[in-house]
């Protein structure tokens, strides 16, 4: 009986710490929505910003493939096909994306959606998983939105309610594609 509540427990403090490194995230972004516009109006008139986000972004985004491949040790051919897919699609992001503000929002919803996603691991092992954690990151990303309706150097647009969503769902495309490979070991990820 004594080992159940200690595993319980520890089981619990487990969702506690997912689910708090997810609202951290939240949060910073949340409250950094008034303050980004001045620091980045401030940083274009005093610095290549635009130079300098993209060079990070896409840099953050060879990084992440790099690390997928070692750390995950992906096999299969199809992985690799579906990897380099989504991360087209994140580079096309990048370039359509003309306003560097929005190129950072788009690669932060990819990681708020995975952070989404390991914080659910103890609720679903399935696909709805994948589905609450799309669901929830596109709620978050329209919280962001609706906040920023009501700051006066921010406003609301729909279209960044999409990038937002569509972010996600490129960063669970990501966790996917590391839980496809039959060779990984589930528990790497979770």
């Amino acid at each position: 009986m004594r080992v159940m509540e200690r595993t319980c427990g520890l089981l619990m403090s487990e969702r506690i710490k997912r689910w708090l490194i997810v609202t951290i995230y939240v949060l910073f972004v949340y409250s950094t929505l008034y303050f980004v516009r001045p620091v980045c109006e401030f940083l274009k008139e005093n610095t290549p910003f635009e130079q300098i986000v993209n060079v990070i972004l896409y840099a953050s985004l060879f990084a992440v493939v790099l690390l997928i491949k070692k750390f995950f040790g992906l096999k299969s051919i199809s992985t690799y096909i579906f990897l380099g897919l989504t991360t087209m699609i994140y580079l096309a992001g990048f370039a359509l994306v003309d306003i560097p503000e929005e190129k950072i929002h788009f690669a932060e919803y990819g990681v708020l959606s995975i952070l989404v996603f390991w914080a659910l691991r103890y609720y679903s092992k399935h696909w709805h998983r994948y589905l609450a954690a799309f669901i929830m990151t596109s709620l978050i990303g329209l919280g962001d939105e609706v906040i920023q309706h009501f700051l006066p150097n921010r406003y609301y647009q729909i279209s960044d309610v999409i990038l937002n969503a569509i972010s996600g769902g490129l960063g669970l495309a990501w966790v996917y594609i590391v839980n496809y490979d039959k060779r990984l070991i589930h528990e790497k990820f979770n």
